[in-house]
């Protein structure tokens, strides 16, 4: 299905029609988490404690890897217009991580300080939407989850607070005439929305699913940048609750019989005839 959507234009700012000469803007949202693919089973067999990721390496969410690629691919599709591009996370975690973005194609590359980012979509959706509203963006993306157990949250409270449409599921996004074209999963199947305006975007399950490789040029040059730290906004401390299983002790009793009629007759008995009767 095809819908042709003219979305708002952000009050005061540049005409977005990339047709006119204009830079697009756009800027992705990632997490780097650990690589799950590396924790010990005897981790996993006592969970209960937390999980130990202590010793495996760092890595770019999957989703919000794909969503860097769907970006850089735009930016190579803008080339007549032109198009910049903003790699943005939160809890930072691995430099050398941050710094390969560069090495790829991104022209900034951002972190905004902050320890405790787990189970805290609301904190982590205000940060990045208060870094975003400084950058007059025209397109955002995000991965659309991150992480075991991750809420996938964050795309949606962000799009909210920066008052943008929210496409979820997207899968593939292009150029067509100076208007953007995201193709995203619907219950129904495949959806295509042509877009004129500031949007934001999760991005899920698409063609191209893994980050380009920079070549060791490229990683070299990069490696002299730095990264750029964005001041956190003030915010409440998140109180996490505490986790606790309900008591489930249960009592056992051993029948007694030399057959199983004999241990059947004990239950019926001691148990049953007394409930029927």
């Amino acid at each position: 299905m095809w819908f042709d959507l003219v979305l708002g234009q952000k009050p005061g700012n540049r005409n977005n029609d990339n047709t006119k000469g204009d830079k697009m803007k756009i800027c992705v949202c990632f997490k780097i988490v650990p690589d799950l693919d590396q924790v010990l089973e005897s981790d996993w067999r006592d969970i209960s404690q937390g999980l130990d990721t202590s010793y495996v390496k760092k890595m770019i969410n999957c989703f919000d890897e794909t969503a860097l690629e769907m970006a850089l691919r735009l930016k190579e599709t803008a080339a007549d217009t032109g198009a910049a591009c903003t790699a943005v996370t939160v809890g930072g975690g691995l430099a050398s991580l941050m710094k390969g973005l560069y090495a790829v194609g991104y022209d900034r590359v951002v972190n905004i300080p902050f320890e405790r980012r787990e189970f805290c979509p609301e904190t982590v959706a205000a940060l990045l939407a208060g870094f975003i509203k400084s950058g007059d963006f025209d397109l955002v993306l995000f991965g659309k989850q991150a992480g075991m157990a991750d809420s996938g949250m964050v795309p949606p409270l962000s799009a909210e607070l920066l008052g943008l449409p929210f496409v979820g599921d997207t899968a593939a996004a292009s150029f067509e005439g100076g208007q953007l074209v995201l193709e995203h999963e619907t219950p129904a199947g495949l959806e295509v929305l042509k877009l004129q305006g500031p949007v934001a975007a999760s991005v899920g399950d698409a063609e191209y699913a893994y980050l380009r490789v920079a070549t060791l040029r490229e990683k070299m040059a990069a490696s002299k940048r730095d990264i750029e730290e964005w001041p956190a906004l003030p915010a409440e401390d998140t109180v996490l609750p505490a986790f606790s299983r309900e008591s489930s002790a249960k009592e056992c009793v051993m029948i007694e019989g030399e057959s199983g009629a004999a241990k059947a007759g004990a239950v019926y008995e001691k148990w049953i005839k007394g409930m029927i009767s």
